[in-house]
């Protein structure tokens, strides 16, 4: 039997790639116990989904965020995947949550290879937009929490995959699936529509009128969302205060965009051989996303896919490129694929140290020990889904949408 090298390298890149995206969780468990995950929000779909499981429906009233207010607008899809995995499997609901993102994450790989496949991007381009996909904090962070983003995103690929096919069948599965974002991550469709919309416009206009039927859809989606649940309060103020000016990893952010990842991008759209009119859109992208993570930055988590493409691109060209002075050129290449696995061990190496830490959650376990249910806690809303998973009513938290006098609250 003929060796065929290519997949070789490619099951030993997808081996590669589930050990590096299960090491945060893997060494967060050896550091601090079974219990710890990471970010807040990985306790309040934890604290749902538990809720759901011990009334055996979805309750009606969640007393505990707010101080009190309807579950009827929560994006319940991830709790009831959670309930619905945790009846079918012997497996414990804090292990699903563990579990879960990281098997998602693999299907962001997965669509990203068959998309890149697709659009007949060679092997040496793959195994470098792979190469730096995988080793990016922004990818490894998603693939840590408890949260339907790495599902959001898989939903995204998917939905692109099948909208580049040229079959109805696809194209109308396409359009279910991106239908089908807001009922997890109520932005998310935005976001995924805007970024349909811009391929069709600059990249592909034959397949604009699709482009409308997807717009047209999650559309209609948000609509009967705004018609059973009503219009609610726009939060008025920044919800990522603490990221806001780190969007790069190395410059301080938790889960930023790789420094060497951008320089990477850069090198993709110069080197490669685009139109100039392409070179100027995809320069401009670049610019607008920047901008643009300021105000969104859940933005970051498909701009990751973007300069991972652009990067593995560029990296390729430099790998094929010659330069009058080679040794510059290989201490280049060297400097940056050095760089690229600093900030992917980098990440996993504080994933230890990522909220909550050790002493935080000993503060929870203290909380929940204390006092009785219906004790109301004050603190910065940052940490009110930790006061909720305590058993105590907090006053504010992250989860904005249609929370009773949000922007009131914050500024109080």
């Amino acid at each position: 039997m003929k060796l065929d090298v290519s997949r070789l390298i490619l099951l030993i890149l997808f081996l590669v790639t589930v050990v590096f995206i299960s090491a945060p969780t893997l060494l967060r468990y050896s550091n601090g116990g079974d219990a710890r995950l990471i970010g807040s929000d990985s306790y309040y779909y934890l604290r749902i989904a538990r809720e759901i499981l011990e009334e055996n429906k979805v309750p009606e009233f969640d007393v505990l965020s707010y101080g009190g207010r309807q579950i009827k607008f929560y994006n319940l899809g991830w709790p009831l995947i959670l309930v619905f995995l945790e009846m079918i499997l012997p497996l414990s609901l804090l292990f699903i949550s563990k579990v879960l993102p990281i098997f998602f994450s693999i299907f962001n790989i997965i669509f990203l290879y068959l998309i890149l496949k697709k659009i007949r991007i060679r092997n040496l381009e793959f195994f470098s937009i792979l190469f730096i996909f995988v080793l990016s904090p922004t990818f490894l962070y998603a693939s840590s929490i408890n949260t339907p983003l790495t599902l959001v995103i898989s939903l995204f690929l998917a939905g692109f995959y099948f909208f580049l096919s040229n079959k109805r069948s696809h194209n109308l599965f396409s359009i279910l699936l991106l239908s089908t974002i807001p009922l997890f991550m109520f932005v998310h469709g935005f976001i995924a529509f805007m970024l349909i919309l811009l391929y069709c416009l600059i990249f592909d206009n034959k397949k604009l009128k699709l482009c409308l039927l997807v717009v047209l859809a999650i559309l209609i989606a948000y609509s009967i969302l705004v018609i059973i649940n009503g219009n609610f309060e726009i939060v008025n103020f920044n919800t990522h205060d603490r990221v806001r000016n780190y969007s790069v990893f190395e410059f301080g952010s938790e889960y930023g965009l790789g420094l060497f990842s951008i320089i990477l991008a850069f090198f993709g759209i110069v080197l490669n051989k685009f139109s100039k009119n392409i070179k100027f859109y995809l320069l401009l992208i670049l610019v607008a996303f920047i901008i643009f993570l300021n105000k969104y930055y859940d933005l970051i988590f498909y701009f990751n896919i973007f300069v991972a493409v652009l990067g593995g691109l560029g990296l390729s060209r430099l790998f094929r490129s010659k330069w009058e002075i080679e040794i510059i050129r290989k201490t280049t290449i060297a400097i940056l694929l050095i760089g690229l696995l600093f900030s992917g061990f980098s990440f996993i190496g504080m994933a230890t140290s990522l909220e909550p830490s050790i002493k935080l959650y000993g503060g929870i376990d203290y909380l929940a020990n204390t006092g009785g249910n219906v004790d109301t806690v004050m603190a910065y809303y940052r940490l009110g889904h930790y006061i909720s998973y305590a058993g105590k009513r907090n006053i504010m938290d992250t989860n904005f949408a249609y929370a009773p006098n949000v922007n009131k609250r914050y500024n109080d």
